[in-house]
């Protein structure tokens, strides 16, 4: 995936498009409520992740495979190419301890975005 290849900073906290996409097909109660279990969703695997073992790159693997793809549908573009670029650390063995740290602080910036832009209702 090319967004996985770019630097973290070079990609979007969040992809417009893909949150435009998702307001189309929701009521406005509905998509409040899917951005807020959504956010839950991501913070719980971030937190997996920080939680692992640092030795367990399998397990730090899938959890961010599934970040990649829940942040990615919820239009939290950064987020998601950084799970992409840990989850190809720990399949590479390649040190990520750069990239868990940049996971944890996009994590923040992105929820600040989302709040401001009123996306995510506080």
């Amino acid at each position: 995936e090319p967004i996985a290849l770019l630097p973290h900073h070079a990609v979007p906290l969040v992809e417009q498009r893909q949150l435009a996409s998702l307001r189309d097909m929701a009521d406005a109660s509905e998509f409040a409520m899917l951005m807020r279990n959504g956010m839950d969703a991501v913070e719980r695997t971030v937190a997996e992740i920080a939680n692992a073992a640092a030795d367990d790159a399998a397990a730090i693997g899938a959890a961010a495979h599934r970040l990649k793809g829940s942040a990615g549908m919820m239009g939290m573009a950064r987020l998601s190419a950084l799970a992409a670029t840990l989850e190809a650390a720990c399949s590479n063995g390649d040190a990520f301890e750069d990239t868990h740290r940049h996971l944890l602080e996009s994590l923040q910036e992105t929820r600040a975005a989302l709040l401001q832009s009123g996306e995510l209702a506080p």
